[in-house]
């Protein structure tokens, strides 16, 4: 609490003064509703936190700005492609690979006004709160994992509601669906790739195994990789792997990398 009364001066401190991040989270980090102001729209709105996973998931996406491009010396760059698939009367398209409880999706959602937003999470609880807080027609949350092919596979559930993983060597109900499945699906509505966020805690092993030309067709892949919770596992090798045979540069942030291609106009 005591963190977050500091964070909250600063951050009126600095709104006064111009020079704020975009989104301010108002309310206390013990409230079950949060409120968030948005800076740039000058509006408000409300996200629902089911316990402190849910909490803490937004004071990394909102506080701290987990996936903000301000941070990123090419952000100019990647807010003109914006604006340039706009202008090719197109539709900018974020995939949420991992949503959980759809916190990343409404900051993408908010970000990019004009976006087209397909999220994708395995557990139906998650699935049920994102659908909740994230609301219209141009946002899409699908009960699914994403994989190297179509399939099906077991959802293995941890403790709390994060750290799902899906296995597609064992028989199961989740559906698992390809990025090329989801980006083909888009392209014929007038889609066209920008964004794909990538937090799928561990199954990027599979991800990134097979049927990857999905990676050329995105300015910005942001992915949590997960060898520091599979010791010995060599999990992140397939994205290495991937990522070698490509012109695309890595920054790092928080958790995350940010990789961002040197090839697309």
């Amino acid at each position: 609490m005591a963190r977050w009364l500091v964070r909250w001066v600063l951050a009126g401190a600095n709104t006064l003064r111009g020079q704020g991040p975009r989104f301010w989270r108002v309310s206390p980090p013990v409230l079950c509703r949060q409120v968030i102001y948005d800076r740039t729209n000058g509006k408000f709105f409300s996200l629902k936190a089911r316990d402190s996973v849910d909490l803490n998931l937004m004071g990394l996406i909102f506080d701290k700005n987990e996936y903000g491009l301000e941070k990123i010396a090419r952000r100019d760059e990647l807010n003109a492609r914006y604006e340039t698939i706009l202008a090719q009367k197109l539709t900018p398209l974020i995939v949420d690979c991992g949503a959980h409880c759809g916190i990343a999706t409404k900051f993408f959602a908010e970000t990019y006004p004009q976006a087209r937003i397909v999220a994708v999470e395995p557990d139906e609880d998650n699935v049920a709160l994102a659908r909740e807080s994230n609301r219209g027609g141009r946002i899409t949350v699908l009960c699914a994992a994403v994989g190297s092919a179509d399939g099906t596979g077991s959802l293995e559930r941890q403790d709390r509601s994060f750290a799902h993983r899906v296995n597609g060597a064992v028989a199961g109900e989740t559906r698992i669906l390809s990025i090329n499945t989801l980006v083909d699906d888009e392209r014929r509505g007038g889609a066209r790739p920008f964004i794909v966020k990538i937090v799928i805690e561990g199954s990027e092993e599979n991800l990134f195994e097979d049927n990857t030309g999905w990676i050329d067709a995105f300015p910005l892949l942001i992915i949590e990789l997960h060898d520091g919770m599979l010791p010995g596992a060599a999990n992140a090798r397939n994205f290495l792997r991937e990522m070698g045979k490509r012109d695309r540069d890595f920054l790092y942030h928080g958790k995350n990398i940010f990789s961002l291609s040197n090839t697309l106009g």
